[in-house]
């Protein structure tokens, strides 16, 4: 059966035989297939599918240019060339997680005028032309985007490609190198691109569009390195390969390699037609910065195409012109100036005229002054319409007497750069002034006896750098400061007697090693001591007894490296083996194992081992059975949790490969049922958002209880529950305001309502005692009233008994209030 993975996720897909368009189950993309008529051809685009995933876009070029071959007519590998053209990677949207493309390649025409869209278009049938369709309409967006962003950046002279950081997140040494690099060329006034400094204050936003205008507008690219794989690191690559792209389509650009500690052949194979630099070498930034020099500042006129008209001059023409030349003689510029305004009225194309301005400009009376000008003015606005509107004839003359004037300048510069190469050389005392003086008359070669005067200046090099590596051999104590002193000898090799002082230099090195070598293997206690002192007879292989010292460093080594392995594997056994079962913590068991393995039977190595495959084991077979349970529940999520499970384990234990595959069938047989129950649940969400009541709530919550197997529904469950405490909550405090009112029947009632809610039971009886003595108070009230009536009525002598009765029944309720 065929396999193919998702373009985007690369999770694999399940298809009808003859789909042309399927939905990934893993990230639900919709995505178009490609014909698949056999495995050899499926294969063929996972693994193109792979590199371009993994953003090596040009190896998976390649292998959809090869699936062409076999059939022009295939629409999907038309518009994989389109991905890999334009550098699409697909990302996840934190807010939507639908797989979204980012563009990694610009490109200044359009996604939707691309050729190989257009026959992706040809041969697509309808489902795949709109997939196609709708996706370059995205691209094309995204690309106008950053085009926009690329216009506003201001064109570099140098783009500077390396490697920032290696694998454990360090800074590499390229990135030192071509910091350095920077800095120099900044200091000669170029405008750098170095991603570590220009893309400094771009963080947080895509970093295309920078590096795309500066891709386009840089003359020169550097690519430097000291390891085969930064020069092929994925983005490294991205950036030199899109450069060597655009001068393969005719762009005046070069791109310089530059290596440091290793072979030059282990250079990309696309460098091979290059000139590298070795960073290595001795002069090697002055000699890049003046080659980059020379690019950046040579003079590239550009050809004019469109025909150039003859012009007929008329006898005004003629005499304007003659006027401003008789105005130039006597120096009259301003008028001179004003007439040859008036010629160009006439005709706007008249080419002697705009010479005229160029010699007002240069302030030269006559013509063929120009020719000895020691001025530039090539790059004047009058002199280049000049050439523009010129007749052929015209143009000959004038191209002569700019070629004789950049003669005459080019002449009095050599001139001027003899002479302070000559001052620098007579004044030299260091090895600085005689490597700019001989800088100076390289640049110069051929003029008077500048040659003459570099072999001068290398000779004296010459005479420093053995000064120089013979007070350094004098001075030497260490190993490595007899070797500089060799590495300078070889560099003078054939100077005096500078091959015999090396030879002198190879011995007191080989003597410095050696003593060294013996004292760390003799001192040495650990594994890694006796691997440097064995690193150390290595690089004196031959002298004295080193090969035999090199064998028993070796020993002591594997004896000292068994039990540090040992070590090392028994501490990580006691932190794993007792742990939960985890997919990691069995990975981890399992090389734990075969470290044992290797040790063979060391001390209890096997035996260890044994325990850690058996351990390993268990936790997968627990793992793989509380997946297998989570698999036969009706939940998204916990099927969802199963199928993190499976892949953890797949693809080496059991079944676990098909588990993965039955997790996504019973997401889709969950999600077809749920699409059932959804009008069930959003009903009930709606009836939840709506309800204002207690009743209204627990009505809403069974509504939920009846489609229990819904996603989602667990949690709307919890917001009834919440939503009923809330209600309660506030019908609460209303019970507790109308209590403090002393309103106790609308305290009792509401209280009621709550059914027990917190302490309302205990408040009602609190209410209704209250409510009973707020009866007994009135009552008390209103017989005090009636027997005070009684008194004021009583008159005569003959009450006094009655009146002390009263008063005493007064004092009685008085009491019985002041109880209350």
């Amino acid at each position: 059966m065929i396999t193919f993975k998702c373009k985007m996720c690369g999770g694999d897909l399940e298809f009808e035989q003859g789909a042309t368009v399927v939905e990934c189950p893993y990230c639900g993309s919709r995505q178009t297939l490609p014909k698949l008529d056999n495995d050899k051809r499926a294969n063929m685009y996972d693994r193109a599918n792979h590199f371009r995933r993994q953003n090596e876009y040009d190896k998976a070029m390649a292998i959809y240019e090869q699936i062409l071959q076999e059939d022009r007519t295939d629409a999907e590998a038309y518009w994989s060339l389109v991905l890999c053209r334009y550098g699409i990677e697909y990302v996840e949207d934190p807010a939507s997680h639908k797989r979204m493309p980012t563009v990694n390649r610009v490109q200044y025409t359009s996604v939707l005028a691309d050729e190989d869209y257009k026959s992706a278009l040809q041969y697509a049938d309808a489902g795949q032309r709109t997939v196609y369709e709708g996706e370059a309409k995205a691209i094309d967006e995204i690309q106008k985007g950053i085009l926009e962003i690329s216009k506003q950046e201001k064109p570099f002279d140098v783009f500077i490609c390396y490697k920032e950081t290696d694998a454990n997140g360090r800074r590499t040494p390229d990135s030192v190198l071509a910091n350095d690099l920077y800095h120099q060329l900044t200091n000669e006034g170029f405008k750098v691109f170095f991603s570590r400094i220009t893309l400094e204050d771009k963080i947080g936003t895509a970093y295309e569009p920078y590096i795309f205008a500066a891709l386009n507008s840089a003359k020169v690219m550097v690519v430097l390195g000291t390891k085969p794989e930064y020069f092929n690191a994925v983005w490294v690559k991205n950036e030199w390969s899109r450069y060597l792209a655009l001068i393969r389509a005719g762009a005046d650009k070069v791109l310089v390699p530059a290596y440091r500690d290793m072979d030059p052949y282990d250079l990309p194979d696309e460098f091979s037609h290059l000139q590298a630099q070795d960073m290595g070498k001795l002069g090697f930034m002055q000699d890049l910065i003046r080659g980059i020099k020379k690019i950046l500042r040579r003079d590239e006129p550009k050809p004019q195409t469109a025909a150039q008209q003859t012009i007929s001059v008329g006898a005004n023409i003629d005499n304007l012109m003659k006027r401003a030349r008789l105005f130039m003689e006597d120096g009259d510029w301003t008028s001179a100036n004003e007439y040859l305004d008036r010629v160009l009225d006439e005709n706007a194309e008249y080419a002697p005229a705009y010479v005229g301005k160029v010699q007002v400009e240069l302030k030269k009376s006559m013509e063929n002054e120009l020719s000895s000008c020691l001025d530039s003015f090539e790059e004047s606005p009058n002199w280049k319409k000049a050439i523009r509107f010129a007749t052929p004839a015209q143009k000959e003359k004038y191209e002569q007497i700019l070629c004789t004037s950049y003669t005459a300048r080019e002449e009095k510069r050599k001139e001027r750069v003899y002479q302070e190469a000559k001052k620098l050389l007579n004044n030299a005392s260091s090895f600085d002034d005689f490597e700019k003086a001989k800088q100076l008359f390289e640049s110069i070669t051929g003029f008077c006896d500048a040659d003459d005067k570099r072999k001068m200046c290398l000779e004296a090099l010459n005479a420093c750098v053995y000064q120089q590596a013979v007070k350094l051999m004098e001075k030497a104590s260490k190993y490595e400061e007899y070797d500089e002193a060799k590495q300078l000898f070889e560099s003078i090799e054939g100077y005096s007697d500078a091959d015999d002082k090396r030879k002198v230099c190879v011995e007191a090195f080989n003597a410095c090693v050696y003593q060294q070598a013996v004292k760390l293997m003799e001192e040495a206690s650990k594994y890694e001591e006796y691997d440097e002192a064995k690193r150390l007879f290595e690089s004196i292989e031959g002298y004295l007894d080193a090969d035999v010292r090199q064998k028993e460093c070796i020993e002591e080594f594997n004896k000292l490296k068994l039990i540090s392995d040992y070590k090392r594997a028994e501490a990580k056994y006691s932190s794993v083996i007792d742990e939960s079962p985890d997919i990691e913590a069995a990975d981890e068991l399992e090389r734990i194992g075969y470290v044992y393995t290797r040790l063979g039977s060391f001390r209890d190595s096997k035996e260890k081992g044994e325990k850690c495959f058996k351990r390993a084991d268990e936790m997968r077979q627990s793992l793989y059975d509380y997946a297998c349970s989570r698999l036969d529940s009706s939940s998204i999520s916990s099927v969802a949790s199963a199928e993190v499970i499976f892949r953890g384990l797949a693809p080496k234990y059991k079944d676990s490969s098909d588990k993965v595959r039955a997790c996504a069938e019973k997401t889709k047989e969950i999600r077809l049922e749920q699409e059932k129950l959804k009008p069930l649940f959003d009903a009930a969400s709606d009836s939840l958002h709506r309800a204002t009541t207690i009743e209204q709530c627990i009505e809403v919550k069974k509504q939920f209880q009846s489609i229990l197997n819904y996603d989602g529904v667990i949690r709307k469950m919890a917001e009834c529950d919440k939503k009923i405490e809330s209600i309660k909550s506030n019908i609460y405090d209303t019970a507790k305001s109308y209590q403090n009112k002393g309103e106790w029947d609308l305290a009792i009632s509401t209280y009621d309502r709550l059914g027990g809610y917190k302490d309302s039971r205990k408040q009602i009886t609190i209410c209704s005692d209250a409510k009973a003595n707020d009866e007994k108070k009135q009552q008390l009230r209103k017989k005090k009233e009636q027997l005070e009536q009684d008194l004021s009525q009583l008159h005569g002598l003959f009450t006094g008994k009655r009146r002390k009765e009263i008063l005493s029944a007064i004092s009685e309720v008085e009491r019985e209030l002041r109880r209350i």
